[in-house]
């Protein structure tokens, strides 16, 4: 059967997908609409946003994301920096006057757990979003506000949550565009869905167009910087849900670096180019992507271009994420892999669970880390 057939079986995509990760992740629309009333009870009392001198979004993996979004999306109307932190530890200069919002959807991600114990420590304001958890409880205890989320799916899937809360905390502090309305974006999303659709055909669905194309191939994708969110996110997606390996990059830096091996590397057939694109781009930037395009492109697998639709900054961002979203699953699905399971995320959980329980129990005992290792020699 072709693939573009394959992509129409819906007989062929239930057997695969066996969690429904299409179900879940054509309600993002649903989600963002239902975030957005739960956030309307956060209590931002406390914060002062003239007072501000810095916004710092902890987060991991699919919990992180959003994170990138709202960066992306304040970069021309937040008078304080935004930082995006994957880690364990806050940066020195975190204090009374920088706002820290931890986002973990299951609230035990242990990296969102240590930055929010050290921004306590710290002095810094805080507000959370998650659905419960370790995250919740401390929440609790220190009198920050959060946001509770429902729980049950993937944390990849729960972006419509997860961003949510973060468009209305900068919303209040009035650090975005009016222009960005979520219930306007809601509603293009909603729009746009049926496009996306398993029972649409592939001859009109943009989602199985690009995953026929690249799905055998190692996809680059790039963007303007605004885009930069959302490049990652389709990079992301396409490692976890179609166990893809990708890469993301970002005009016009990739000029600088990028575009030497897109010329020179023999294994360049192996790729497919993915590039953002926008209605009323910068000249000096559509200048260089079709520049790059003609000179270094044309050996790739395939070359592709995603234009972002929409009458706001949040509605093509949006757009553009959600197609990603798809394009991932079906590319999972022509590959034969169930979207949903993360075998080597677990696996590395639970062998740094079972060491440190380990080191703990030698501890316990008095056992060095020497000792233990001439134990087993």
């Amino acid at each position: 059967m072709k693939r573009e057939k394959l992509l129409c079986d819906l007989d062929y995509l239930k057997l695969i997908d066996t969690q429904n990760m299409l179900d879940i992740v054509k309600m993002l629309p649903e989600q963002m609409e239902h975030s957005a009333n739960l956030s309307q009870s956060l209590d931002m009392s406390g914060i002062d946003a003239n007072s501000l001198t810095g916004i710092i979004i902890s987060g991991m993996g699919g919990s992180a994301i959003g994170g990138d979004i709202i960066r992306n999306l304040a970069f021309e109307t937040c008078p304080c920096p935004i930082f995006n932190f994957r880690d364990y530890k806050l940066p020195k200069f975190s204090n009374k006057n920088t706002l820290v919002i931890s986002t973990s959807y299951s609230g035990n991600t242990e990296e969102t757990i240590s930055t929010f114990k050290d921004s306590l420590s710290r002095g810094c304001k805080n507000l959370a979003i998650t659905s419960g958890g370790k995250l919740e409880e401390l929440c609790k205890e220190n009198n920050v506000p959060y946001v509770k989320l429902p729980s049950g799916i993937p944390p990849r899937t729960a972006i419509g949550y997860l961003l949510t809360p973060m468009i209305v905390i900068f919303n209040r502090l009035g650090f975005l565009s009016e222009n960005d309305n979520i219930e306007k974006t809601v509603q293009h999303l909603r729009d746009f869905r049926p496009n996306l659709l398993p029972e649409t055909d592939t001859k009109t669905n943009p989602a199985k167009q690009i995953a026929v194309k690249i799905h055998t191939s190692i996809p680059a994708i790039y963007s303007t910087a605004k885009y930069s969110s959302i490049a990652r996110r389709w990079r992301n997606q396409l490692n976890e849900n179609a166990k893809m390996l990708a890469i993301s990059g970002v005009f016009p830096e990739m000029n600088h670096n990028d575009i030497v091996a897109w010329e020179k590397d023999r294994r360049v057939h192996l790729f497919s180019a993915i590039i953002f694109r926008e209605e009323g781009e910068p000249a000096e930037i559509r200048e260089r992507i079709e520049l790059t395009k003609e000179l270094v492109m044309g050996n790739a697998k395939k070359m592709i271009e995603v234009w972002a639709e929409g009458n706001s900054m949040l509605e093509r961002m949006m757009h553009a994420f959600y197609l990603g979203d798809f394009v991932s699953i079906y590319a999972a699905i022509l590959n034969g892999y169930d979207p949903t399971p993360v075998p080597a995320i677990e696996r590395l959980k639970k062998e740094l669970q079972e060491r440190r329980a380990k080191k703990d129990e030698l501890k316990t005992n008095g056992v060095t880390n020497e000792e233990s290792k001439i134990k087993e020699k």
